[in-house]
């Protein structure tokens, strides 16, 4: 059973990053439902990538006007990786937006 957990990871990771993929050609469409939900999916799957997908779901959320949930994300890419410099200008962006 132990083999098995690394191939487990390896097609989350894979799964993930084909969400992320679709996410942004949903996002560079404008279609910001779509893109929220497969950003969603990735961020659920998790991973190494987890600080990009929460970066790229708080950028949706923001284009969708959700200012808090797009704060609330920025504040896990910050925790996840402080010196991911997307995850500070996302969260400085939504608190600014959200009068903080």
């Amino acid at each position: 059973a132990a083999a098995a957990a690394p191939d487990v990871a390896e097609a989350r990771a894979v799964v993930a990053e084909a969400a992320k993929a679709s996410a942004n050609k949903a996002f560079g469409s404008k279609n910001f439902d779509d893109a929220l939900a497969l950003y969603t999916t990735a961020v659920e799957l998790g991973g190494a990538n987890a600080h990009l997908y929460l970066s790229n779901r708080s950028a949706c959320l923001q284009a969708l006007g959700r200012w808090a949930r797009a704060a609330d994300d920025a504040r896990r890419v910050v925790a996840l990786k402080p010196d991911f410099a997307k995850g500070h200008l996302h969260l400085a962006r939504a608190l600014a937006r959200l009068g903080r």
